[in-house]
């Protein structure tokens, strides 16, 4: 009897101890959580999140088929005119017609809570595309880019996930302590994570390999768009955007695509053709303000720095906004410098540039007639003139905006204004 009631009361404080040392666990693991947490700083007396400076270096701003497009280039017309100068090799200046599928690099130093800030940068990668191998080779080097702390996925087309083999590199030979890092983070939804199961079950179950079993290390996290993540300090929002549709008859819907909120610094939405109420909201509840709305104190509170936004074309299509919505989207934000990415082939950089120049001076008004007309008997891509004129037209912002087209291998900054960026954009920054 005394030894049943011994036995109990040693596991009733064993358990106990359990509990305890499970408690402080927990406490532990907040507080570890809250030490990633960015500072805070009080502005017109709300409490916002301090911004690291942040670099973006764009590895790629074409579309799927990126540029030099293959059927221009080997079909019975030739190439256009964006498709021959982005076949011109140069060593010295970036080749601004040459466009990868769209993937951009994010680099900042993380800050701690006493306000100083680690010496060794965080570098996020966004999308792993087609061309995601040759743009690495040329614009990692002189970056001094090599470990990728985090890769952000923004949906499972070709265009944005066919590179995540090229990261086996990476985690190569990792057993021989040789690798460039063991594994490589990966962050998605569930859509994007299921679909790159479906397609590459080796990527996510390594014991599906065949071969040589030579396969990518990744580490896999969903995340749940509009709920933000903390990526070392950074706050980072995935925001739903739609991106065309999927489904037939009764079940089409919107096919779903994921933009990436980096503080209230940078969005970036690499593939859309409009973005839900829902995510305005987001947005609104994140202090990046709707700009349309007729209250005065909104309007004249905060505006997003820099502004990412896919433009395929001139008008918007089943997947990809086009020129003037997507300077709704610039306008609605309120951002500062806006930045066009996706672009087509047919058009030059260089008649994007100016057409962008354009929207930061008061444009005259065009007579629609006679585009209409024009953009009917003449290919618009093959006179600068007419694409000039119609881009101004269809784009027309409702007031003067800073707008540019970047290109692969662009280098921007947070840390920048907008008369540097303009001084300075062929050369990056």
């Amino acid at each position: 009897m005394i030894s049943s009631l011994f036995s109990f009361e040693k596991c009733r404080y064993e358990c106990r101890k359990r509990i305890l040392c499970l408690s402080v666990m927990v406490l532990c693991i907040h507080s570890i959580r809250a030490s990633f947490v960015p500072i805070v700083e009080k502005e017109n007396g709300q409490v916002i999140a301090k911004s690291p400076d942040l670099e973006m270096i764009f590895l790629g701003t074409g579309p799927s088929s990126q540029i030099p497009d293959v059927g221009c280039v080997l079909g019975p017309d030739g190439p256009c005119a964006g498709c021959k100068l982005a076949m011109v090799k140069s060593s010295n200046s970036p080749v601004l017609d040459k466009r990868g599928n769209t993937s951009a690099i994010l680099r900042f130093i993380p800050p701690t809570l006493d306000g100083k800030q680690k010496s060794t940068p965080k570098t996020i990668l966004i999308d792993v595309g087609k061309s995601f191998r040759n743009a690495a080779l040329e614009f990692f080097p002189p970056n001094k880019l090599s470990k990728i702390d985090a890769v952000l996925l923004t949906h499972p087309h070709a265009d944005a996930i066919f590179g995540l083999d090229d990261l086996r590199p990476w985690t190569a030979n990792a057993h021989r302590n040789k690798a460039i890092q063991k594994t490589v983070p990966i962050y998605c939804d569930q859509h994007t994570f299921l679909e790159i199961n479906r397609m590459f079950p080796y990527m996510t179950h390594p014991s599906s390999a065949t071969g040589g079993g030579h396969v990518p290390a990744f580490e896999w996290h969903i995340f749940e768009k509009d709920k933000p993540l903390d990526l070392f300090g950074l706050h980072v929002t995935p925001l739903t955007a739609h991106h065309g549709t999927m489904g037939h008859g009764k079940d089409l819907r919107p096919h779903e695509c994921a933009g990436f909120l980096f503080n209230r610094s940078i969005l970036y939405m690499s593939d859309v053709s409009s973005i839900p109420e829902s995510t305005w909201a987001t947005l609104a509840s994140l202090g990046v303000h709707n700009s349309m709305t007729s209250t005065a104190h909104l309007q004249s509170h905060l505006s997003l720095p820099i502004l990412v936004i896919d433009t395929l074309r001139l008008t918007t299509r089943a997947s990809h906004l086009g020129i003037g919505d997507a300077l709704k989207v610039a306008h609605r934000l309120g951002a500062k410098r806006t930045y066009l990415v996706g672009l087509e082939h047919g058009i030059t950089h260089e008649s994007w540039e100016r057409a962008c120049k354009a929207f930061g001076e008061e444009i005259p008004n065009i007579d629609k007639k006679q585009i209409d007309t024009q953009m009917r008997l003449v290919d618009i891509g093959k006179d600068p003139e007419l694409f000039h004129r119609t881009a101004l037209y269809m784009g027309k912002p409702k007031r003067p905006m800073w707008v540019r087209p970047a290109f692969d291998g662009l280098r921007i900054s947070t840390a920048s204004d907008e008369k540097t960026v303009q001084n300075h954009l062929r050369s990056g920054l």
